[in-house]
């Protein structure tokens, strides 16, 4: 982890929305069908994503 990052509490706050919804309505949520994975790698399915490269005005 970079030296100089500050903690983002955005995430943090939309995973405890996220949490706190699964838990007070659990018949929300849904399989992923293979429809819908079909659909996902029809729009993205030759897009190449390096994992490692560095977020373009991400700390560094």
């Amino acid at each position: 982890m970079p030296t100089n990052y500050e903690h983002d509490p955005i995430p943090d706050g939309f995973l405890s929305l996220l949490e706190n919804d699964i838990q007070t309505t659990p018949q929300r949520l849904k399989a992923v069908t293979p429809e819908l994975v079909a659909r996902i790698e029809g729009l993205v399915g030759e897009v190449k994503i390096d994992l490692d490269a560095p977020i373009p005005g991400s700390f560094t």
